[in-house]
């Protein structure tokens, strides 16, 4: 299944600082409860740039 929002600036939100041990569930949580934004998925990934 392809998603229409991923990679596209226009769609993404990126948030930065450290999140080590954190998994996606608590990440997700973590948005859900700071913002009222409805946030189809959240995808931790490293970027090395």
């Amino acid at each position: 299944m392809s998603r229409v929002c991923c990679g596209k600036p226009e769609f993404s939100v990126m948030v930065g600082g450290d999140i080590t041990g954190y998994d996606y569930k608590e990440i997700s949580l973590q948005v859900e409860t700071a913002t009222k934004l409805n946030f189809v998925h959240v995808i931790k990934k490293k970027d090395d740039g």
